[in-house]
C-alpha cells in the first residue's frame, strides 16, 4: 500500500464513483476497482459497499479516511521539503516589523544577508500597526510585546530593556533629575501609544517599584521620532537599548537613571519573531527565521 493507493481511496469518497476517478486519473476503471479491493484486503475491512447501480462507503471507510488524510498531506510535505533542501533557499518573503525597531535591527544586517542569500527576495513591510500576517500576507513579522496571542508561531528574539535617556543639550539647560519623581516637573518626549503617554515605572537594585505621572507637549507615534526629538534637546524620553545603544555610547544620550529598571507596562517584555501556524514552512521561510536569530538576538 502506497500514497498514491491512499489517495485514490480518498478520490473514490470524494468523487463517489470508480469512473469519475478513473476519468481524472486517465486510467480504466477497472484498475480503481484492484486499487480499491488491494487496500480493503490488506486492512481487512470494507471501505466501501458496491452495488450495480450504487457506492457508498462504510463508517469503517469514514473512520479510515478521516484518519488517513492529514498523514498524506504530511508525508507529501516532508517529500517537499526535503526535495526543497536539495536546491538554493528561492523566492519571495515577506517581513513586517515596527518602524523603528526595522530601521534599527534589521537595516544593518541586510547587507550580509544580501551576500548569504542572493537568490531570497526580500519584501519589508515597516508599519507601527499590529499586521494580521494571513490577512495581509505577511510570512514572519517582528513584534515588540510582554507576549504575543492568537494561532501563531512565537519565538523569543531578545529581552527588551528601556531606559530613560536625555541629551547633554537638555542637561546643560535644566537640573538634572536625581529621583524619578523628578520627572514631573520636566516637559517630556513621549509615544502616543496607551501606557505610555502619561505613566513610567521605576523599579531599583530593591526592587522597590514606584509609578511616576509624566506629561509633555510633544508626542510621536514611532520610536524615530521620539530618539530624534530627545537628542535635538526637547526633553527626556522612554526609550529601549535597541534604538539608543549607539547614542548612549557615543555619548549623545545619557541614562538618566542607570540604577533603576524602567517600562511603562510590564518589565518582562520581549521583541518576538512571529509567523503563522503551519505544518510545513518552506526553506525560504525557515532561512530567514534563522538568519534573524542569529544576527538579532
Amino acid at each position: 500500500m502506497n500514497i498514491s493507493d491512499l489517495q485514490t481511496i480518498i478520490d473514490v469518497k470524494s468523487l463517489g464513483s470508480f469512473a469519475r476517478v478513473a476519468r481524472a486519473q486517465g486510467v480504466d476503471p477497472s484498475v480503481v476497482s484492484r486499487t480499491v479491493a488491494n487496500v480493503e484486503d490488506a486492512l481487512g475491512v470494507r471501505l466501501f459497499q458496491r452495488t450495480t447501480r450504487r457506492l457508498t462507503i462504510t463508517d469503517a471507510g469514514e473512520r479510515y479516511i478521516r484518519q488517513v488524510e492529514p498523514l498524506i498531506d504530511e508525508l507529501r510535505a516532508a517529500a517537499s521539503q526535503l526535495s526543497e533542501e536539495a536546491q538554493a533557499a528561492q523566492g519571495t518573503v515577506r517581513l513586517s516589523a515596527p518602524v523603528s525597531i526595522g530601521r534599527a535591527l534589521l537595516l544593518p544586517h541586510l547587507s550580509a544577508f544580501n551576500d548569504h542569500y542572493p537568490d531570497i527576495r526580500l519584501e519589508c513591510y515597516f508599519d507601527d500597526r499590529v499586521t494580521d500576517l494571513v490577512a495581509d500576507g505577511i510570512d514572519i513579522a517582528i513584534r515588540m510585546a510582554p507576549f504575543v496571542s492568537g494561532d501563531l508561531i512565537c519565538t523569543k528574539l531578545r529581552q527588551t530593556r528601556y531606559r530613560v535617556v536625555a541629551s547633554p543639550r537638555w542637561l546643560s539647560i535644566n537640573d538634572a533629575p536625581t529621583n524619578p519623581t523628578d520627572l514631573t516637573e520636566h516637559e517630556c518626549v513621549l509615544f502616543t501609544l496607551p501606557g505610555f503617554r502619561d505613566q513610567w515605572i521605576f523599579r531599583n537594585n530593591e526592587d522597590h517599584e514606584q509609578t511616576v505621572p509624566v506629561s509633555g507637549k510633544l508626542l510621536f507615534s514611532n520610536g524615530d521620532s521620539v530618539v530624534d526629538a530627545m537628542l535635538s534637546g526637547l526633553g527626556p524620553a522612554l526609550l529601549t537599548d535597541a534604538l539608543i545603544a549607539e547614542h548612549l555610547s557615543s555619548g549623545r544620550c545619557i541614562d538618566l537613571f542607570p540604577d533603576h529598571r524602567v517600562t511603562a507596562t510590564t518589565f518582562d517584555t520581549a521583541a518576538w519573531i512571529v509567523y503563522p501556524s503551519r505544518n510545513y514552512l518552506p526553506l525560504k521561510t525557515r532561512t530567514v527565521i534563522d538568519f534573524l536569530k542569529e544576527n538579532l538576538a
